[in-house]
């Protein structure tokens, strides 16, 4: 079964497919030259021919001694391409991801992603080792032992090849619904992935809502429907299989049948008798190694639509830029909003629009204002996880859409009001942001500890999946800390105090206040905790087509 998107990907890694290809068609030619040896050997021993026999035999034994070592090596190829295919994929798709910014897993489950990026990636080592390699070997290797064997015996060969069709053709129409079984079940696989990651996640909300009960019970059913879909899967399988086996053992048994009426009545003709014969079982041999491969890879082709889900959006933003940018604490860019507007997909009207707004470098402004006057499209518009409909964003009068995504990525960092914390130590989780490859600065992980207000005796405390074990207050340190971690020279607070105690808040803000001037700052804000640290506070409610100035309130 070809999948146009799965053959599209396997360009990546051609080569190591053609070394997987390469491997089985040398293992076959031990099964042929196998299979001429034991035909020739049976022959001597209707001949009497001890001497010869012997030497067939040996033949065969060091045959089987070399497809073992071929075998061997295709194996240590096979898991190697499957290292690479997944290593490749897994970056391609969580890369894509993330190019996709926060707007798309916004619309999908966690779950269904992660399912997507783990058992659908490693179901399609399989495929790509084992199913295209050997489906090259089934297309070629079939049609040329067909050949060999209408020069020996006609009838045979043709009996052989309508049952190799009847074998390859018969099982399509049940492969046809086992895909669309497997889709259906891979779905209903990844949505109860889904469903147990979300319910271990919110396992405290459903304690205190006495839902655990009523929550297992709807995971039983769900479990127990997926396991119906898997037994009827595995039913059409079985049938499919069963087709398979049918077409190799009619084939067998109708050119045994014919060869032994053209050739059993002359002894002479015992060698071919017995070639026919040994040719018959091996054209079979590939489509059986086919249908096996099949089967192991069907997981990662049930999971295509899943890949496809991820492959297929276009990122809301290009990465076209070419100007190697670069800014530093010492001097911060100046951040120029200019005769903007964006229009989000379906609206009939700009989210935004805004005439001019400028946060100079190293200065700290606060945008405030009800909610829906822009303030959350202002902050997707200078991280650019969106681009305007018209105007332009600029760092120090560059186009954001000029510089590499990237570089944009390094020079801004977010504080939101929602931090992500992941399993590992707090220090881990304000270091988050290292470059691959680099060892973590723990002299600076305590400093940006310090600098946030969270405690030392912290950074060792292990944590899980989205750090339960702290406060609220305390999590906001750390997204704090892990802004000041990366040292990013445009820092981005968006309600970063709301939800906290104002001890908690008042700390925040002394630390906002701390970084002006080494920071170019914005500060999205409903409260009033963080106005006392800034510069200016922008209305955006006024500024939707009106003068800045009527809307600037010096601090």
């Amino acid at each position: 079964m070809i999948n146009r998107r799965l053959l599209s990907l396997a360009g990546h890694v051609w080569w190591p497919i053609a070394g997987c290809a390469l491997m089985s068609y040398i293992v076959t030619g031990t099964w042929i030259a196998q299979a001429v040896l034991v035909a020739h050997g049976m022959n001597a021993l209707v001949d009497n021919d001890r001497s010869r026999l012997l030497l067939c035999l040996g033949a065969a034994a060091g045959v089987v001694l070399l497809r073992a070592g071929f075998m061997i090596a295709r194996q240590a190829l096979t898991v190697a391409l499957g290292m690479r295919a997944r290593r490749h994929l897994r970056g391609m798709l969580v890369k894509k991801v993330a190019d996709l910014g926060p707007a798309f897993m916004s619309g999908q489950r966690a779950g269904v992603v992660r399912s997507t990026l783990i058992e659908g990636v490693d179901g399609l080592d399989p495929y790509y080792s084992g199913y295209l390699p050997q489906l090259l070997v089934t297309a070629t290797v079939p049609p040329v032992l067909l050949i060999w064997m209408a020069n020996l015996s006609p009838w045979s060969a043709l009996a052989v090849a309508v049952c190799i069709i009847i074998a390859f053709v018969v099982p399509q129409r049940f492969d046809s619904k086992l895909l669309d079984a497997g889709r259906q079940r891979w779905a209903a696989y990844a949505d109860l992935s889904a469903d147990y990651l979300e319910s271990m996640q919110q396992m405290e909300t459903l304690r205190s809502l006495g839902a655990t009960q009523r929550r297992q019970l709807a995971l039983d059913g769900r479990t127990w429907g997926l396991y119906r879909s898997t037994m009827s899967s595995l039913k059409i399988s079985l049938v499919s299989t069963g087709f398979i086996a049918l077409g190799t053992q009619a084939g067998v048994a109708l050119a045994a049948v014919l060869a032994v009426e053209r050739f059993g009545a002359d002894p002479g003709m015992a060698s071919t008798l017995f070639l026919v014969l040994m040719l018959a079982a091996e054209c079979f041999r590939p489509v059986q190694e086919l249908a096996k491969a099949w089967h192991a890879g069907y997981l990662g082709i049930t999971a295509a639509d899943g890949l496809d889900a991820i492959l297929r959006p276009v990122p809301p933003v290009p990465d076209e830029g070419h100007k190697e940018m670069r800014w530093t604490d010492v001097a911060p860019p100046t951040i120029a909003v200019t005769s903007v507007s964006y229009i989000y997909p379906g609206a009939d009207s700009p989210a935004v629009q805004l005439d001019d707004l400028i946060v100079h470098s190293g200065e700290a402004v606060a945008l405030v204002g009800p909610s829906g006057c822009g303030k959350t499209t202002i902050q997707r518009l200078i991280t650019r996880t969106l681009d305007p409909t018209t105007g332009t964003v600029t760092f120090d009068g560059t186009d954001l859409r000029d510089i590499p995504l990237a570089r944009v990525r390094e020079t801004v960092g977010v504080v939101s009001q929602d931090c992500f914390l992941f399993s590992g130590t707090v220090a881990r989780n304000i270091a988050l942001g290292t470059p691959e490859g680099e060892d973590i600065d723990e002299v600076r992980v305590r400093r940006a500890a310090k600098d946030a207000g969270l405690p030392l005796d912290l950074l060792d405390v292990e944590l899980s999946d989205n750090g339960s074990r702290l406060s609220g207050g305390q999590r906001q340190r750390v997204a704090v800390a892990r802004a000041l971690y990366r040292g990013t020279p445009v820092l981005i607070f968006d309600e970063a105090t709301s939800h906290l105690d104002e001890s908690t808040a008042r700390h925040i803000s002394h630390t906002i206040a701390g970084l002006r001037g080494s920071h170019t700052i914005v500060v999205v804000t409903h409260g009033t905790a963080e106005l006392a640290a800034v510069d200016r506070v922008i209305d955006l409610a006024a500024l939707n087509t009106a003068s800045l100035n009527a809307a600037v309130t010096e601090v």
